[in-house]
C-alpha cells in the first residue's frame, strides 16, 4: 500500500491547503487593516505618540511578511507529500 495515495494523506494535504489559503488571506487583511489604521492615526497625533504609531505600523507589516514567508513554507513541505 502506498502511503502518498493514501486518502488519509492526500484528504489532509487538501485540508491543509484550503485552510492556509483562507487563513492567510483573513490574516493579510486584518494587518492591512491595521496598517492603514495606524497610518490614518498617525496623521492626527502628537509627535510622542506619532513615533509608537510608527512602530505599531512596522510590526502590522511584519506580521504580512511572516505570514506570507509561513504559507510558504507549509505548501512546500505539504508539496513534497503531493506527488
Amino acid at each position: 500500500m502506498d502511503i502518498n495515495s493514501s486518502i488519509l494523506v492526500t484528504g489532509t494535504i487538501k485540508l491543509l491547503n484550503d485552510l492556509i489559503t483562507a487563513l492567510t488571506g483573513i490574516a493579510l487583511l486584518v494587518a492591512t487593516v491595521m496598517g492603514i489604521y495606524y497610518l490614518a492615526k498617525k496623521s492626527v497625533c502628537d509627535e510622542q505618540e506619532g513615533k509608537m504609531l510608527s512602530r505599531r505600523f512596522i510590526i502590522a507589516l511584519g506580521c504580512c511578511v511572516m505570514i506570507t514567508l509561513v504559507k510558504v513554507v507549509i505548501q512546500l513541505i505539504t508539496s513534497y507529500y503531493a506527488t
